[in-house]
């Protein structure tokens, strides 16, 4: 095993989008999971509520992200921005 140094090292964080209107559908009957209505589903005003508190936690521990890679769906790209 290869020990780097930390400052030769990248930290790759997953996160997951915030709840979106397909989940809240989804959670009501699970077949509109397969709905193709909810594929590009906005976020739920929960999902608004956890993407701004992922992005108070990311400034708490002043995470400053030099790459940001998402999809390009619609709750994705609400999560991101």
């Amino acid at each position: 095993m290869i020990l780097l140094p930390r400052s030769l090292t990248k930290t790759v964080h997953f996160i997951r989008h915030g709840e979106a209107f397909s989940n809240v559908a989804g959670h009501a009957d699970h077949a509109q999971y397969m709905s193709e209505a909810w594929f590009d589903a906005s976020l739920s005003p929960h999902g608004w509520q956890q993407a701004e508190a992922l992005g108070r936690h990311v400034r708490a521990i002043a995470l400053k992200p030099e790459l940001v890679v998402v999809s390009p769906l619609t709750r994705a790209l609400q999560t991101a921005s």
